[in-house]
C-alpha cells in the first residue's frame, strides 16, 4: 500500500515536523569537494498502531539526505551491523563565516545520535529528497524490492546542491532561478496584480557541475551524458506514476507554405506518431508558427530532449495525472492553442513566458520543469515549479 500525500522535497525550514528515531542508514557518502555528507537511509513517516493487537506498521520510504556547507566532522562509530539513527538534532545557531557566499544567514551544530555512535558537523541546513513513495510494511527498514537505488546522479557527486525557492519575487532568488534571461522568462514585474497567485508556487532547481575552466571535450561530454541519464531518471524511470509531456514550438514565425504545412515541424521518423501531437497556428496572412506536445518514453526520450527541452526558450516539460491516450484531437488542439498564450512571439524569435504557462498549466498537483544554467560552462540546472 502507498501513501502519496506526502511532499517529495524536505528541508531544514520542515525541521520541527520531523524525526529520525530508528531510521536505517544504508551508506554515507562524503563529498568533500562540494562540502557535503550525503545518507542513504529508511524514513519513517508513521507508526501506525493497531489497536487490536497492539502491533505496529510502518510508513516508510527511502531517501536522500544531504546536508550543505559542512565542516567540523567528527565521526565517532562502533563497529556494528547495521546502524540505525536514534536522534537528529541541532543546536547554537551563528552566522556562517561564508555567508556572503552562500546567501544562508544561520548555521547549526548538528548531531546524529546512532545506536552504535555519533556523527557531529557543522552545517547550514540539509535537503531530505523522497526517492519513491511510502509504503506500509510490517519492518522498520525496507526489503531491497522497496527501494530505489541513489541515482548515480549523487553516486558521482554530480548535484552541486539543492536550492527551493519559496518566494518568487525574492530578489536574491529571483536572480538565481532565472539565470541568463529573467527578464524574458519571468517578467514578474507586468503582473503586479498577480502576486498573490504567483505565492502559491515555488521552484526546487537541481544544480549540476560542469567542466568551468577544464577545456576538455571529453569530460564535458561525461558530464552532459550524466545530466541526461538523471533527466531520464526523472522523466522515464520515474515511479510517481504521472505522465511526462514535452511542449515546444518553432523558433520563430515561418512563410506559410503548402511544404511547410505538409513536413510539419517534429521529426516523423525520430518519433512515432502515436506519441505527439502537433498544429500549425496562423500568426498573420502569410505567417504561421508550429507548436507540438509529445509524450515523453524510452524510445523518444533521447530526440526530445537534445533536440528540444534543453531550449527552455521555446520547451518545457509537464508532469501531470492526465494519460495522453484519453486525449481527443480536439483536446489537444486546445492545449495547444493555450500553450502559445504563454508565449512573446517576435518577428525573429521566441520566448516563453513562464508567469503565464504557471497559470495556464501548473494546477493541482501539476509540475512544470524547465532547464536552467548557463548552458554547461559551469552547470547545469533543472527546475521544478510548483504549488507550495
Amino acid at each position: 500500500m502507498e501513501a502519496n500525500n506526502y511532499k517529495t522535497h524536505w528541508t531544514e525550514q520542515d525541521f520541527d515536523l520531523m524525526g529520525w528515531h530508528d531510521s536505517k542508514i544504508y551508506s554515507i557518502n562524503f563529498d568533500m569537494d562540494n562540502h557535503r555528507i550525503i545518507f542513504d537511509i529508511d524514513y519513517i513517516f508513521e507508526w501506525i498502531k493497531n489497536p487490536d493487537t497492539e502491533n505496529y506498521k510502518f510508513l516508510v520510504s527511502p531517501v536522500t539526505l544531504i546536508f550543505n556547507n559542512i565542516w567540523n566532522l567528527k565521526i565517532d562509530l562502533e563497529p556494528y551491523e547495521t546502524i540505525e539513527i536514534n536522534d537528529i538534532t541541532r543546536d547554537n545557531p551563528q552566522k556562517p563565516n561564508n555567508h556572503e557566499f552562500i546567501n544562508k544567514d544561520i548555521e547549526w551544530d548538528w548531531l546524529i545520535d546512532t545506536i552504535c555512535g555519533e556523527i557531529s558537523f557543522k552545517s547550514v541546513g540539509y535537503q531530505q529528497i523522497i526517492r519513491k513513495h511510502p509504503i506500509i510494511i510490517d519492518t522498520q527498514s525496507l526489503d531491497v524490492s522497496h527501494r530505489k537505488e541513489i541515482s548515480d546522479i549523487l553516486k558521482f557527486n554530480i548535484i552541486m546542491e539543492i536550492n527551493i525557492y519559496n518566494d518568487l519575487f525574492d530578489e536574491v532568488a529571483y536572480l538565481k532561478y532565472n539565470a541568463l534571461r529573467n527578464k524574458e522568462s519571468f517578467p514578474i514585474n507586468k503582473y503586479s496584480s498577480k502576486i498573490d497567485f504567483l505565492k502559491k508556487y515555488n521552484i526546487t532547481e537541481y544544480l549540476f557541475k560542469s567542466i568551468y575552466t577544464e577545456r576538455n571535450q571529453e569530460l564535458l561530454t561525461n558530464k552532459y551524458n550524466s545530466f541526461t541519464q538523471f533527466l531520464k531518471e526523472t522523466f522515464v524511470n520515474n515511479s510517481d506514476n504521472k505522465s511526462k509531456y514535452l511542449f515546444s514550438i518553432e523558433h520563430k514565425p515561418n512563410v506559410i507554405s503548402k511544404l511547410r504545412s505538409h513536413n510539419g515541424f517534429i521529426n516523423n521518423k525520430e518519433i512515432s506518431k502515436n506519441d505527439y501531437f502537433q498544429k500549425e497556428i496562423s500568426l498573420t496572412e502569410n505567417t504561421s508558427i508550429f507548436c507540438f506536445i509529445a509524450n515523453i518514453n524510452n524510445d523518444n526520450f533521447d530526440y526530445l530532449i537534445s533536440n528540444f527541452f534543453f531550449d527552455d526558450s521555446r520547451s518545457f516539460i509537464l508532469s501531470t495525472d492526465e494519460m495522453f491516450p484519453t486525449f481527443t484531437e480536439d483536446a489537444f488542439s486546445y492545449i495547444l492553442e493555450n500553450f502559445i498564450k504563454g508565449f512573446t512571439i517576435h518577428s525573429s524569435s521566441v520566448q516563453i513566458d513562464y508567469t503565464k504557462m504557471i497559470e495556464i498549466f501548473c494546477k493541482a498537483n501539476n509540475i512544470i520543469y524547465r532547464i536552467g544554467g548557463d548552458g554547461g560552462e559551469e552547470y547545469w540546472s533543472l527546475q521544478e515549479i510548483k504549488q507550495n
